[in-house]
């Protein structure tokens, strides 16, 4: 009876270890499939944020290149009103030359004219004759 009693113990324990084990290996796929799946999460969110953050970089370059773009043409404007101005300058100078040039004929002709008045009279001419 001990012995049948030892038997059947052991019996009992073998086929609870192949339960308890058929249970582990059971489960054990399930929990690798359960760390896929959270792995496969884990890597969708790691994808999304990457791309997020991707996106958020080509924002920021489009926004730089644009500014940039900007920039350029501000200072190509800007470049070509400044030689505008200076064109505006240099007529104004030249013509303010050439207006001061006829003042100073004028005035020439205007002194050369009185003193030729004044030489040119009959007095004078008589005595330039006489002598």
């Amino acid at each position: 009876m001990a012995l049948s009693a030892r038997t059947a113990a052991m019996s009992a324990a073998a086929v609870h270890r192949r339960r308890r084990g058929a249970r582990v290996q059971h489960r054990q796929p399930d929990r690798h499939r359960g760390a896929r799946r959270g792995g496969a999460k884990l890597s969708a969110a790691y994808q999304a944020y990457a791309g997020r953050i991707n996106a958020a970089e080509l924002a920021l370059r489009a926004t730089q290149a644009d500014a940039t773009l900007t920039l350029d043409a501000d200072k190509t404007n800007q470049g070509k009103d400044l030689q505008e101005v200076e064109t505006y300058n240099k007529a104004f100078l030249s013509e303010a030359q050439l207006v001061a040039q006829q003042l100073v004929s004028m005035f020439d002709n205007l002194r050369a004219g009185s003193s030729a008045t004044l030489s040119v009279s009959a007095s004078h001419l008589r005595n330039i004759v006489v002598k």
